[in-house]
């Protein structure tokens, strides 16, 4: 605020005088205000008192924090998705579901009886091939003056076909764990376990055939950046025949989710995979087509990374497309997917495949 200063020395003067207090001004004797940087005759600019807005200054040492704004989620039209609604006519769902006929199950099959039916003797008959073959292939490498006596190469021999006490004891295994597999067959009082024993194999049998075990022949195997190269060369015998056996036995019912699983594995391949909010968090990651009431995997597709030569064959679309590649036409079916397959062009994929197959999008918060 500018003030005069001509009227400035009246009041005083006129305070002094008559003995009247600044209270007691009339209005006509209150001075006036120039605007500041005013050219009128009130007072020079070096007389004027300008005020200043000071800014606080932040305290040395503290740091701006800025808030990162939060992220805006996508809108329905940011999708694709437009408000149109159609009376849609669901048709009836006409399979029906369960074991099929043709699979010998009844209520008095026991554990074994189930297992011989996913694990045929052809399987078997596979393993042996291949077990015997790799086994050939690596004895031949060696020289046979440098074999020593307590050697793996020196101690085999044939696998049979009907040789099943292997697999009873990885089995056995899973269940009772230690901390070394010769535990298993120690006899030391605090770590004995009968079971491995007496089942009939011994450890030196056991060890030797977890070396020599094997499900391909590596000799028809494409190395890695070849054509034809297959991460899963040499599990994919035995992954074809169980989702065949999966497919072939059993009939899911209408509702059919997709879900993402990982298997807990912390081997040396390069497909290993890292999910924070699995409870698994290392391992393989599978995408499973399963049935909603009973868990049933019906097909599965194991991720192995980027392939060499499709750009696509990781996308949303394609794995759905790969998965339901057994069910489209045959029936109606509704298929829901998680989060991450919420996709327009699924739905009309899938609507367009078969007539009767629908595609819903439910968000399934649960941890596999």
């Amino acid at each position: 605020m500018f003030i005069g200063t001509d009227k400035n020395s009246e009041i005083v003067n006129d305070s002094d005088s008559d003995g009247r207090s600044f209270s007691e001004l009339s209005d006509s004797d209150t001075c006036k205000v120039n605007p500041p940087f005013s050219g009128g005759g009130g007072g020079s600019s070096s007389d004027s008192e300008e005020e200043k807005v000071v800014q606080p200054i932040p305290h040395k040492g503290t740091k701006r924090i800025r808030r990162a704004l939060p992220k805006r989620a996508n809108t329905d039209f940011d999708l694709g998705w437009k408000e149109q609604i159609h009376s849609v006519q669901k048709p009836a769902f006409s399979s029906v579901p369960g074991i099929n006929k043709n699979c010998q199950i009844t209520q008095d099959s026991s554990p074994w009886d189930i297992s011989e039916i996913f694990f045929s003797p052809e399987m078997f008959k596979l393993i042996q091939k291949e077990t015997n073959r790799y086994a050939t292939q690596q004895i031949n490498k060696k020289q046979e003056g440098c074999l020593s006596p307590k050697s793996v190469f020196a101690l085999w021999h044939s696998l049979t076909a009907r040789n099943k006490k292997f697999f009873v004891i990885i089995i056995h295994m899973s269940v009772l764990r230690r901390s070394s597999l010769r535990d298993y067959w120690s006899l030391h009082p605090i770590m004995h376990t009968p079971y491995a024993d007496s089942v009939g194999m011994s450890q030196d049998r056991f060890l030797t055939l977890l070396t020599m075990f094997h499900l391909n022949n590596n000799h028809a195997k494409a190395d890695r950046g070849q054509p034809g190269y297959d991460p899963l060369f040499k599990m994919q015998p035995v992954t074809d025949t169980l989702i065949t056996k999966f497919q072939d036995v059993y009939t899911p019912e209408e509702q059919q989710p997709i879900d993402v699983a990982i298997y807990p594995f912390r081997g040396r391949i390069f497909f290993c995979v890292h999910i924070k909010g699995k409870r698994n968090k290392y391992g393989t990651k599978m995408f499973e087509l399963c049935e909603a009431q009973s868990g049933y995997i019906y097909n599965l597709d194991v991720y192995t990374g980027a392939h060499p030569t499709n750009p696509e064959h990781n996308t949303k679309f394609s794995v759905v497309d790969r998965l339901c590649d057994k069910i489209k036409g045959e029936w109606p079916l509704c298929v829901h997917g998680q989060i991450a397959f919420k996709s327009k062009d699924i739905r009309q994929f899938m609507g367009l495949q078969n007539k009767g197959c629908r595609h819903s999008d439910v968000q399934q918060k649960r941890n596999a």
